[in-house]
């Protein structure tokens, strides 16, 4: 079915079909996508293929384009190793497009697609999936968190303290590309930071189905999770309080502190083992949501919270759908 969009809505458009392009989407999943029609999605594509960057814009290309210099090339490659996130891009990875529109805003010009490839080849960069960053988890740790930590926590819960999983995730306007540009024989390694078209989630979790979720449109730092934690202290006036997350910084610094010295032992906090988040039932609930949102394109950010609130509701009201993340086997935590 054909949305309605605004005339002020094709540029961004435009660029959305050649970004989902570029991270692998068939054609007809772009017209389905962003609700167009497969004709105008195909003459975008086609004329980003002939144009460049300039095709997206709907205006007459330059007659001929200028080969940039060696001390150009140079300053690009300086350019392209700040990374994606540094020129304004969201996430790590570098698409020729990317690098199209970085070459028109340091040089004035444009290519098509074939001859960005070119350049980056020239250069001796190549097309690669990136490496997830090297972790480390103790098999013993997390043997002991599940043995010893866990029916501990249980005797806490029937003592009368109230027991909460808190993790923090994000949400992207643009699906993940599984490739990105990266000099010959250097594996790029991307770590999850988040970029600016996004937004940002904490949730809390109970083993009885209970469901607490706040967001924003930037990052988590620690007085964020501050203010969700007094949220929370409200929510269970008449419990002692038991949070249980990872080891992240923001979890460990001055205002937790500072927080946890105001309310005088009415909250406990326990970290997870390092680099065990399957330990942890929210991550359950972040992979439900992105399953639900993974086919979805969104025009901003205001469109993506609009449709992230309805998915939290349903799943708010689904206290079965959540109790049963605490019944996982790696979680560990089994209610009953």
């Amino acid at each position: 079915m054909k949305a309605k969009y605004k005339p002020s809505d094709y540029e961004i458009l435009r660029r959305r079909c050649v970004e989902l392009k570029e991270a692998g989407w068939k054609q007809k999943d772009i017209t389905s996508a962003l609700g167009l029609t497969e004709g105008w999605v195909s003459q975008t594509l086609k004329k980003y293929r002939e144009l460049g960057a300039e095709g997206l814009l709907a205006r007459k290309p330059p007659g001929s384009l200028p080969k940039l210099t060696s001390e150009q090339l140079s300053q690009l490659v300086e350019e392209l190793k700040q990374g994606a996130v540094s020129h304004g891009f969201p996430g790590h990875i570098w698409t020729r497009s990317r690098v199209n529109e970085l070459i028109g805003r340091l040089f004035g010009v444009s290519y098509d697609l074939t001859q960005v490839g070119r350049i980056l080849k020239k250069l001796g960069w190549s097309l690669q999936k990136p490496a997830k960053k090297a972790r480390q988890q103790s098999k013993q740790k997390v043997q002991q968190w599940r043995e010893e930590t866990v029916p501990e926590l249980k005797k806490a819960e029937d003592e009368n303290r109230a027991i909460v999983y808190i993790d923090e995730s994000g949400f992207y306007l643009l699906p993940l590309v599984c490739r990105t540009w990266a000099p010959k024989g250097k594996t790029p390694i991307i770590e999850e930071k988040a970029g600016k078209e996004h937004l940002s989630l904490i949730a809390a979790m109970a083993p009885n189905g209970r469901l607490y979720v706040g967001g924003q449109d930037k990052a988590y730092n620690s007085e964020g999770v501050v203010d969700f934690l007094e949220y929370l202290c409200r929510r269970y006036r008449s419990k002692d309080l038991i949070v249980i997350w990872d080891g992240a910084t923001i979890h460990r610094s001055q205002a937790i502190k500072d927080f946890l010295a105001r309310k005088k032992g009415r909250v406990h906090l326990v970290a997870l083992p390092g680099y065990s988040p399957e330990l942890n039932p929210v991550e359950l609930l972040w992979s439900q949501l992105k399953r639900e949102l993974k086919n979805r394109v969104f025009l901003d950010l205001t469109d993506l919270a609009e449709v992230l609130k309805e998915k939290i509701e349903e799943v708010r009201k689904d206290t079965e759908l959540l109790v049963s993340f605490f019944k996982k086997k790696e979680v560990a935590f089994f209610t009953g």
